[in-house]
């Protein structure tokens, strides 16, 4: 917690986001345009993946991570994401499917949120007269930051990436 504040990290506990339920988050103002986003299936409930090294009860259900991701994907430009820490059971094939079918779940998310990012993007970037701006690059010159669902939401500076 202390490098947390240190570094002005700004995270959710599954403490808090499991148990009261919370689908969605706001993000900071001064949060990144573009984000990094890192699944990682620790931090789902080992009733929806046990498939994975350190199955810990508590985590996220399936249908909050997506709806965590979604919200996230509505704020900011999704730029990558990556599910990781999922270790196949010999034999069992089930999780192995639904890993897939999350990492395909998370592409058609990413995919709908830049179609309407650009959109609004498109119209952001008008002046008042209805031509381009010139200076469109401006606005992803901020960096990118990363969320990690492993037991928090959290983001970190590129530039700090041992930080959590």
């Amino acid at each position: 917690m202390q490098v947390r504040e240190e570094f002005g990290v700004y995270y959710q506990d599954a403490d808090e986001l499991v148990p009261n339920n919370i689908n969605s988050i706001t993000l900071p103002d001064d949060f990144p345009k573009k984000v990094f986003f890192t699944v990682d299936i620790v931090g789902m409930d080992p009733s929806v993946f046990p498939s994975t090294g350190t199955p810990v009860p508590g985590g996220l259900s399936w249908y909050q991570t997506l709806n965590l991701f979604e919200s996230v994907a509505k704020q900011r430009e999704i730029i990558g994401f990556d599910v990781m820490e999922f270790a196949p059971i010999e034999g069992f094939h089930a999780y192995d499917f639904a890993a897939s079918m999350l990492t395909y779940k998370l592409m058609g998310i990413t995919a709908r949120s830049r179609q309407w990012f650009f959109a609004v993007k498109k119209i952001n970037h008008r002046d008042t007269e209805g031509t381009e701006t010139k200076n469109r690059s401006a606005d992803y010159a901020d960096g990118r930051r990363f969320i990690i669902f492993n037991r928090t939401v959290g983001c970190v500076d590129c530039a700090k990436p041992n930080i959590i």
